[in-house]
């Protein structure tokens, strides 16, 4: 977990309580994951494992309060990428699975193994990127300088950077995810259910 001292985010919102609701919100690719895609039942019925159920609740209920209050959502080019390779993966294995598969789930493995399936796999990763663009607006591509600028002051990965650094380039600096990460990026407000993550935020007196 995340040390107290890296914590440097300018406030942290519990997204559950429903307030603030900021007039435009930034969506991480976990986010567009638990609330977009739509298949997690079939995942757990051929044995693989979906999310945690607080994830697809508690950011769909978010979702929803934004599309009702009008709140712009955007995302940046780089997270909706992040977003198609996480959903192809699922499918993936949900095919695999449905084929016979079991154990460990080898993502690069599965997906020479079906390779003849992967055109029509991918069709099906568009719809939900379809969707997702229907109701956001596209943040600025990556930027290399301004990314690894923001990388280095946080803890956390590249492709968290560049959707941090792109948030904060447009000015809207409150951020949706369920990643406990983006607590170490400075002057982002990030919205979470995330447990762990809201009482850290607590603990050093930057929950909003």
């Amino acid at each position: 977990m995340i040390a107290a001292a890296h914590v440097r985010a300018a406030r942290v919102f519990d997204v559950r309580t429903g307030k603030p609701q900021p007039e435009a919100l930034v969506l991480d690719a976990n986010v567009l994951f638990f609330v977009h895609y739509p298949s997690f039942g079939t995942l757990a019925a051929v044995g693989g494992e979906p999310p945690s159920v607080y994830r697809t609740r508690e950011y769909g209920a978010a979702l929803k309060r934004a599309l009702r209050a009008k709140t712009r959502l955007f995302t940046s080019a780089t997270t909706l990428l992040e977003f198609a390779h996480i959903v192809e993966k699922v499918e993936l294995e949900i095919s695999w699975r449905k084929a016979g598969g079991q154990g460990a789930f080898e993502y690069k493995q599965v997906r020479e193994q079906l390779a003849a399936q992967l055109e029509e796999i991918r069709k099906t990763v568009l719809v939900y990127v379809s969707a997702v663009r229907k109701i956001t607006t596209i943040i600025e591509a990556l930027h290399a300088e301004g990314t690894l600028a923001v990388w280095r002051g946080s803890c956390g990965d590249t492709s968290d950077s560049a959707l941090a650094a792109a948030a904060l380039r447009e000015g809207v600096p409150d951020l949706l995810s369920d990643d406990a990460d983006f607590l170490t990026y400075r002057d982002l407000h990030l919205f979470t259910a995330n447990q762990a993550a809201i009482d850290l935020a607590k603990s050093v007196g930057r929950l909003g």
